[in-house]
């Protein structure tokens, strides 16, 4: 590929406005690895403002984290750090959120980018298939609670997998399984003719990132998962139950979906949508006993806007009728998890 200008501002500062140049010029800097030359420029509010609005994720997950606040009872943990079990080199994460409602805990790692609406990301789904329709529950205990074949001093946890109907998941419902990112290339035209617009597809490594980011963060929660206790003031023989979801958020108006039949042919027009299901199949390690690991799928990531993580969370609001959460219907099913009480 081309190799990025080295002198700043190639744009005739005649062209456009100073300030614009200026912006251009330490654009054009960072992109060529240069020190910015331009010894005229002084930083200013104005430029700094443009900069931080532009480029930077934090006023992104600032709208994030208010979202989160309007969850009764949340804990979140905003920034913290962890160890990546594959590199061991410590990372960051954006938000870990922790919801209880009785035996049930609901732990989202939840990631931010901020990308433009010009250059959105782009998921190419396919109806769920069966094998792909379930969510994996990490059920903890305390020592003899009379659950599992076998005692500890330590707690110990094991996996209730809900299937088919009973997972969150329902089968022939769309799912992403591949994903671009697209932007503007502008396009000189022949001598005389205007510039052209064109959309292109471009490498996603920074969402690719986020994406990898949420399902180490997820791993994190996992492990923490599995040796949860119940909290003293229940009975201690009740077992502790588990949901680990990934979420990456982004802002409005820059997801779309495009959904294709089984022969690979697009069956509908592209759209616009604030939250989409993507099937990763991610399996990890988990405690099962102090010497013993075990194996949880983590089988979705949610890619969701900010709009759309506004309606993901409504789900925790207290049901109408009825004691616990909306949320423990759909991903603590009865069917699954009844006989552990």
């Amino acid at each position: 590929s081309a190799s990025p200008p080295t002198e700043p501002c190639p744009i005739p500062s005649s062209a456009i406005p100073d300030f614009y140049c200026d912006l251009l010029s330490l654009y054009y800097a960072i992109l060529s690895n240069q020190p910015f030359k331009n010894t005229e420029l002084k930083y200013t509010p104005d430029i700094v403002r443009a900069v931080v609005q532009d480029e930077d994720d934090f006023g992104h997950e600032m709208h994030v984290l208010s979202i989160l606040r309007m969850i009764p009872s949340v804990e979140i943990r905003h920034g913290g750090t962890y160890t990546d079990s594959v590199s061991g080199k410590p990372r960051q994460f954006d938000f870990r959120a922790l919801i209880r409602s009785g035996r049930c805990r609901f732990r989202l790692a939840v990631e931010c980018k901020r990308i433009s609406a010009i250059s959105p990301i782009v998921i190419s789904s396919l109806t769920r298939p069966e094998t792909e329709a379930f969510h994996d529950i990490i059920v903890s205990k305390a020592p003899c609670s009379g659950i599992g074949e076998t005692f500890s001093a330590e707690p110990l946890s094991f996996v209730r997998r809900a299937r088919r109907e009973n997972a969150a998941y329902t089968t022939g419902d769309f799912v992403g399984k591949s994903m671009l990112r697209l932007n503007v290339r502008i396009e000189e035209g022949r001598k005389g003719e205007a510039r052209r617009e064109r959309a292109i597809s471009v490498p996603d490594a920074d969402v690719y990132e986020r994406w990898s980011q949420a399902l180490a963060s997820a791993h994190g929660l996992c492990k923490s998962a599995a040796v949860d206790v119940w909290d003293v003031q229940f009975q201690m023989h009740h077992p502790v139950l588990s949901v680990v979801l990934p979420i990456v958020v982004l802002p409005n108006e820059s997801l779309w979906v495009v959904k294709y039949d089984a022969s690979g042919k697009i069956i509908s027009e592209p759209s616009l949508t604030d939250e989409c299901e993507f099937f990763v199949g991610r399996t990890l390690l988990v405690p099962r006993t102090q010497f013993e690991e075990q194996e949880i799928n983590l089988s979705h990531i949610h890619f969701m806007t900010l709009k759309g993580f506004s309606s993901f969370t409504a789900f925790t609001q207290p049901q109408a009728m009825g004691t616990g959460l909306a949320f423990e219907r759909k991903w603590f099913p009865q069917e699954t998890v009844g006989n552990l009480s």
